[in-house]
């Protein structure tokens, strides 16, 4: 087993099973640090290359004139179905 990887205790595998996907939030009474607990998958890991990547297309969207306001109540929206669309698979 990799050193980075331990075993997942009981309490913390029904916590997270009751998140339903969502990421578990914890903190440690001792040390008052917090955590968050999440799939490894859910979260894919950004390299400075990607980011690049996509700042130079932003760019070029702003340079042709292809924007729109920002939209926060319809970013929610979007991302609460998505969120909905991924419950229903999960629940399946």
């Amino acid at each position: 087993m990799d050193a980075s990887i331990t075993q997942l205790p009981v309490q913390l595998r029904d916590a997270l099973d009751a998140q339903g996907g969502a990421p578990l939030y914890l903190r440690d009474d001792q040390t008052q640090k917090e955590y968050v607990l999440f799939e490894r998958h859910i979260v894919a890991p950004v390299d400075d290359d990607y980011l690049r990547r996509l700042l130079a297309e932003a760019d070029e969207d702003i340079a042709r004139g292809d924007v729109a306001p920002f939209d926060a109540e319809e970013i929610m929206r979007e991302g609460r179905r998505l969120f909905a669309e991924r419950q229903a698979r999960l629940n399946k």
